[in-house]
């Protein structure tokens, strides 16, 4: 069953529909989850909502990737969760957080977010698929890098070394492209 078939199951409130996007994205989604929040049952019950936020969003909304949209909703409500769970915690995605923080200044300090967004999208293409795959897993998905070393098949060195590059392109390219105050 494809996208546009579980879209329509949805629109006809069809439970089958649920029960074919947690079969097929189910993992995906609690991996992102997972990341973010360092705990299978809070990544568990993020995934629940976002199954519910779809279901609510679906009419009106139709998305041409059903696995973008709802791992969107995901990561959503991953970092809302994360953020009522912790006040001086410090995992993964604070770590994550924080390289992008040191990366590129504040976001008010973006001239807009349709902008930061053209200017991400840009660089992501210019880059190869490798250094593309590590970006989404690392600022994404708030990938460990030794999962992303080990997803990829490269030395934890490698991966670390490709990412501070990488922010430091992107920083670049954000200056360039007058995102960047």
């Amino acid at each position: 069953m494809n996208d546009k078939d579980i879209i329509r199951l949805l629109q006809e409130r069809s439970e089958a529909a649920l029960r074919e996007v947690e079969r097929l994205y189910r993992s995906q989604c609690l991996r992102i989850a997972r990341n973010i929040l360092g705990n299978d049952a809070d990544a568990e019950e993020c995934f629940n909502d976002a199954l519910l936020k779809l279901w609510n969003s679906i009419p009106p909304n139709e998305p041409q990737s059903l696995y973008a949209y709802l791992s969107v909703l995901t990561r959503n409500s991953a970092i809302d969760r994360y953020k009522y769970l912790s006040a001086d915690k410090r995992n993964e995605f604070t770590v994550v957080y924080e390289e992008l923080e040191n990366c590129i200044p504040q976001y008010e300090q973006f001239d807009s977010s349709n902008a930061l967004a053209e200017a991400l999208n840009e660089f992501l293409a210019s880059e190869e698929p490798v250094n593309r795959r590590i970006f989404l897993l690392r600022y994404y998905e708030s990938s460990p890098i030794a999962d992303i070393s080990k997803l990829l098949k490269l030395p934890k060195a490698s991966v670390k070394m490709r990412i501070s590059r990488l922010r430091k392109r992107l920083k670049t390219h954000l200056e360039k492209k007058g995102v960047l105050k």
